[in-house]
């Protein structure tokens, strides 16, 4: 059914268009900054790791797939074993779909940034580790916005 909503809103199945535009206009009168450009990622500037584990939930977690890509993505760095215990986290074998904590997800992918791009500034060595992510897992629409949280 098609007809016209209120203030002049086209209506087709009850579903009214513009409403979200009308949304994202109140928005931009509440945060003045709202749909302005961003910014391009300070990736020369340091990464606060202790920083960012205090901000992250005691109970965050990931699951093992990202432990393994970040293990073969680091395969010339070291072994597994030996990327763990220079991470700090413990030696243990990751099954694809169960929890982990976010902590050690955290700690190893910066070691791992750190050996595999060590001429590279902490911030790019994560956004090229960000990159090998989405490569080796391109069926995956979650990767992308984990890995880049972690890249910023």
């Amino acid at each position: 059914m098609v007809g016209g909503g209120p203030k002049g809103l086209a209506v087709v199945r009850g579903f009214r268009y513009g409403r979200q535009s009308a949304m994202v206009e109140r928005r931009r009168e509440r945060e003045p900054s709202a749909g302005r450009e961003l910014a391009p990622p300070r990736l020369r500037e340091p990464v606060d790791l202790d920083a960012h584990l205090e901000r992250l939930p005691r109970d965050a977690s990931c699951k093992g797939m990202f432990f393994k890509t970040i293990f073969a993505l680091g395969a010339a760095a070291g072994s597994p074993a030996e990327l763990a215990k220079a991470a700090g986290i413990p030696a243990r074998r990751y099954t694809p779909f169960l929890d982990y904590p976010m902590r050690d997800n955290l700690r190893l992918t910066v070691e791992v940034a750190r050996r595999v791009y060590p001429r590279l500034a902490l911030g790019e060595a994560l956004a090229e580790i960000g990159s090998g992510i989405r490569v080796a897992l391109p069926w995956s629409s979650l990767t992308s916005p984990c890995w880049f949280r972690i890249a910023r």
